[in-house]
């Protein structure tokens, strides 16, 4: 906090390293709330959609009232700013949800942001900041400037003396944006820290202790696994999985890094908690390397099998089921072998986890091989996830496969989900440009409020339609000619790919074509931001994995405009058509022009991986040209809604486990 507002009254947080941390029974954090019935938590959902408009009504009046008052706040010096802050904080902090007190603060945060960043905050930016303050998932669309809108709903709360973590979906992005609004921070007396990788525990728990933390997700929520391996968090002297995990680790009792989970912002809320939420949280030791030999095992065991015969392949589902005769087959191969191969269901699953290994895990689209390892590819955002593994001895099969020496075993130590683990926000909320898909799956699990927020100018984009060709290799032909038309006359484009070997085909055609496109992708993304942020260049030809560089705003170069904008290409519909929205948000931001292009062959995976009746008709309404957006559209529902269905099978079997194994107290 600045001494300016320690001098005004503003009796906020101190600065980091003067406050003593609370002890673990102060910690603070929702516990102990029981779960609703799947089916009433629906109910719930269905509701607060209802009231969708009215809380979009309700946030943009109090953002134009805002607004009017930052016109008045304007005229005022430093002093008098300062004398309005310290009165709209105090207001505040005595009623945190009053619309006049969050209207007044909400029009100083503005002012402040205006004389430090040199950006004033638009209508539209102060109505996302004062929905996520009441909880809201807030959708705006890509370019509206999210990060200067999730500052404004930080800031409100940390005005009302609550602790807060604003979450990004990586390192940089948290580092990026706490860097660049520390200075608008720093004018409203809050002090704002960054959570770093390679940080240690005591430098942690420092920056926990400002106002405003800076932290992606990941980082997180293994701190809060620390803590609680430590034993402060959610009861953790007193659950005896957590003593035990203790001693397994060799972990002696700490003070917390983290002072509680009172209200957290995530930006890009989707990614974080829809599209992360399928993987569980875990933290693990190694003990030993037998897992390496039963890998190798089955490997070895299921080169035997025959595909049809022995068994069969889901693709749409990603799975592998065994025929009677496979079944047979596993159960003669594996006499030979002890141990786990004695039983009947371990034996089935190392078989169905190697024939996933050779067959559903492709590199360059799952996972790349850097550094003599194996590195998991997040199949949204294609990014690398160095810190990420497969388990049930998924991860060592891979690593055989590919000829690398296995990574031995790793002993689970304490686990958790995300939606678990965001659940004990005292308050929640965020943003993102595609919420309206998974709206009703966030107000029912985390219990947020969507709210649309309307663009601040009318979208000038053009949508060209679907091209529909025969085969890949007619496909990439198709859009090295399109994209060699428009880099003639100097527009920029930004071509999308759904992998890593995709985009590394689409560079090699580009080139055929004398193009010099920069190719961005999990295998190389230290430098992803800069990237995309020079893709709107004029003549800039720019290949990306799905939605990499998500995040970083495409400002086009000078003279751009004139030449139709920013051109997007989307060569490969993804499995998740929040993926494809990102992806054309790219053009046409905050009213520029920009262009969309979309192109999709008959052989792709995706289309194929629908079976029976409905998967032939709408492969058939593809190669007929007849309505093929919706047929893809339907596509991708089925895709989505398999999805779905595992994040709930995580959640019930999440429960589940807390209901059996709460030996101190439900977990949830």
């Amino acid at each position: 906090m600045s001494e300016l507002a320690k001098t005004r009254g503003f009796a906020g947080p101190a600065t980091p390293g003067s406050i003593v941390l609370p002890r673990a029974h102060a910690f603070i954090e929702r516990v102990g709330e029981r779960p609703l019935e799947p089916w009433v938590e629906a109910a719930v959902a269905r509701l607060r959609a209802l009231g969708a408009g009215r809380r979009r009504r309700r946030a943009m009046r109090l953002a134009r009232d805002a607004n009017r008052a930052m016109a008045a706040l304007d005229r005022l010096d430093d002093d008098a700013l300062d004398e309005a802050l310290v009165r709209a904080a105090a207001a505040l902090r005595r009623s945190p949800d009053a619309p006049a007190a969050v209207r007044a603060a909400t029009a100083v945060i503005g002012a402040a942001a205006a004389r430090t960043l040199g950006v004033r905050p638009y209508i539209v930016q102060l109505a996302a900041g004062i929905a996520m303050h009441r909880g809201g998932a807030v959708e705006m669309d890509t370019g509206e400037g999210k990060t200067l809108a999730t500052m404004v709903g930080a800031a409100l709360h940390a005005l009302a003396g609550r602790a807060v973590h604003v979450v990004s979906a990586n390192d940089y992005l948290a580092a990026r944006d706490g860097a660049q609004l520390a200075p608008a921070y720093a004018r409203l007396g809050l002090s704002v820290g960054v959570i770093e990788p390679d940080m240690q525990h005591d430098a942690r728990r420092k920056v926990y202790l400002s106002d405003l933390v800076y932290v992606s997700s990941k980082e997180l929520a293994f701190d809060y696994l620390r803590d609680r391996l430590g034993g402060v968090a959610a009861g953790g002297n007193r659950d005896i999985r957590v003593k035990t995990a203790r001693v397994l680790a060799g972990t002696s009792m700490k003070q917390p890094v983290l002072r509680g989970l009172d209200v957290a912002l995530v930006d890009e809320i989707d990614s974080v908690l829809i599209d992360d939420a399928g993987t569980p949280l875990l933290i693990s030791t190694q003990v030993g390397s037998s897992s390496v030999t039963l890998a190798a095992q089955a490997l070895e065991l299921v080169s035997e099998l025959r595909e049809e015969e022995d068994f069969r392949i889901d693709r749409l589902g990603n799975r592998i089921s065994f025929t009677d005769r496979g079944l047979d087959r596993i159960e003669t191969l594996s006499r030979g072998h002890g141990g786990a191969w004695r039983q009947r269901i371990r034996r089935d699953e190392l078989a169905s986890q190697a024939l996933s290994a050779i067959h559903l895990f492709r590199r360059d689209e799952h996972y790349i091989v850097r550094d003599e390892k194996v590195v998991i590819v997040d199949a949204n955002t294609g990014r690398s996830m160095a810190d990420r593994f497969w388990g049930q001895g998924l991860h060592q099969m891979i690593e055989l496969k590919e000829g690398l020496a296995g990574s031995g075993d790793k002993r689970p130590l304490i686990s958790s989900t995300f939606q678990r683990f965001f659940r004990r926000y005292q308050r929640l909320g965020g943003t993102s440009g595609t919420i309206g898909e998974v709206a009703h799956e966030i107000a029912s699990v985390y219990r947020l409020e969507p709210v649309r927020i309307p663009r601040r100018r009318p979208s000038r984009r053009t949508h060209a339609g679907y091209r529909v060709l025969a085969t890949a290799d007619e496909l990439w032909r198709e859009v090295a000619v399109q994209a060699a038309a428009r880099h003639a006359r100097g527009q920029p484009l930004l071509i999308g790919t759904r992998s890593v070997e995709e985009a590394e085909t689409a560079a090699a055609r580009l080139r055929q074509v004398g193009l010099d496109p920069v190719v961005l992708s999990a295998g190389q993304d230290d430098g992803e931001a800069a990237i995309v942020a020079r893709a709107g260049a004029p003549g800039a030809v720019t290949v990306a994995t799905n939605i990499a560089g998500r995040g970083t705003d495409i400002r086009l170069g000078d003279g751009v405009a004139e030449l139709g904008g920013l051109c997007v290409f989307v060569c490969q519909p993804h499995a998740s058509r929040r993926v494809d929205r990102q992806l054309v948000g790219r053009a046409a931001r905050q009213g520029d022009p920009g262009e969309v292009v979309a192109f999709v062959s008959l052989d792709d995976a995706l289309i194929a991986s629908v079976g029976g009746l409905r998967g032939a008709l709408l492969r058939g309404m593809i190669r007929a040209r007849m309505a093929p957006g919706f047929a893809l559209r339907r596509v991708q529902r089925r895709h989505e809604a398999h999805a779905a269905r595992q994040r709930r099978r995580l959640v019930a079997s999440d429960r589940r486990m807390a209901d059996l194994l709460a030996f101190a107290g439900v977990l949830e």
